[in-house]
């Protein structure tokens, strides 16, 4: 059953009525529960959270535009901002009436629908490896912390090799597809430095409330 735009609007406007209730007096009843004479809060903290969960976005935006760029070099660096519209919009229950809000974004910019998903296959995988990376080495430190040196090493070492080779063929449903080695190594090398961004932003904000991390 396919739905007409007005229905679209009202359903819409109803399921975002019904998040913001929900957020409010979800967060209004933490709220009443903190005791707020025990609890004091460091705003320099807070702030300095705030900025490196923002460079962590900027990182995740600059490894979309490089993304974007492998399938259309002439993308505007405007298209970088895609990452920034689209990621918030995914977590909106309007959200439920597009299949991606990356692609629409990303269309408006001179990238084709195909183009753009085939750029979050990508993107999706550069963000992975890297998460996947970065688990390893911070859980491997938390026992030892030569054998993660190590390993940190013999990962930068298997960059190296890999950037060796200069252009390789990346296949998609019988499309192929030539990509620079250093592209991809520029997008791990992104999204590693969103993670660690973000994850210092999550400490940070734990200490500004004194939270025992």
């Amino acid at each position: 059953m396919i739905l007409s735009k007005p229905v679209k609007k009202v359903l819409s406007a109803l399921l975002t009525v019904s998040l913001l209730l929900f957020a409010y007096f979800y967060i209004a009843d933490i709220v009443r529960q903190i005791d707020f004479n025990e609890t004091s809060v460091s705003i320099p903290l807070v702030a300095a959270a705030s900025m490196l969960f923002i460079l962590s976005y900027m990182f995740f935006s600059l490894n979309w535009l490089i993304t974007a760029r492998l399938f259309d070099k002439d993308s505007q660096r405007s298209q970088g901002l895609v990452f920034m519209a689209s990621q918030p919009y995914k977590y909106l229950p309007t959200s439920l009436f597009v299949l991606s809000s990356r692609a629409v974004y990303a269309k408006k910019l001179g990238l084709a629908r195909k183009q753009s998903s085939l750029a979050q296959v990508l993107e999706n995988a550069s963000i992975f490896a890297s998460n996947f990376a970065l688990f390893l080495i911070f859980y491997i430190a938390m026992y030892s912390f030569l054998l993660a040196a190590a390993l940190t090493i013999m990962l930068l070492g298997l960059l190296w090799l890999v950037n060796r080779k200069k252009v390789i063929t990346l296949s998609f449903k019988k499309k192929s597809l030539d990509v620079e080695v250093w592209q991809l190594t520029k997008m791990v090398l992104m999204t590693t430095a969103g993670w660690i961004a973000a994850g210092f932003a999550f400490v940070l904000l734990n200490m500004a409330v004194g939270a025992d991390i």
